[in-house]
């Protein structure tokens, strides 16, 4: 993984999560190969349409990792939960969206889990 030092460079890594070349993954977010290469370079910084189409196009990216480095790169599943997202399949969906669908879903029963087992325990107290 990149050094995340700058917003180039957690693209970079999100683009390396998703195994994309800048072609791909300009296309998938309606940005040219040379812009996305651009901004990895940290030639350019992003424009608020480039990051925003980024967000959109992979709700699972945490905003405030992206644009700060703060934080982790996959929102959690309460976040997913709280903010109404859920990723929609159809039959253009690559094996890599169902992949990140799957794992933001397996966090997503990992936190009910433990939601679950934290209300239950506070039931008992009470």
């Amino acid at each position: 993984m990149s050094s995340l030092n700058s917003v180039g460079d957690r693209i970079k890594d999100v683009m390396n999560k998703e195994l994309m070349n800048y072609r791909s993954f300009g296309k998938k977010i309606g940005y040219s190969d040379v812009v996305v290469g651009n901004i990895i370079k940290n030639r350019n910084k992003p424009s608020f349409d480039f990051i925003f189409n980024l967000i959109q196009t992979y709700n699972w990216i945490d905003h405030t990792w992206l644009l700060t480095g703060r934080g982790k790169m996959l929102k959690t599943g309460k976040e997913i939960i709280d903010n109404n997202k859920c990723v929609e399949t159809d039959d253009k969906t690559s094996v890599s969206d169902l992949r990140h669908t799957i794992k933001i879903q397996q966090e997503l029963i990992d936190f009910l889990k433990e939601e679950n087992k934290r209300l239950k325990t506070e039931n008992l107290k009470a």
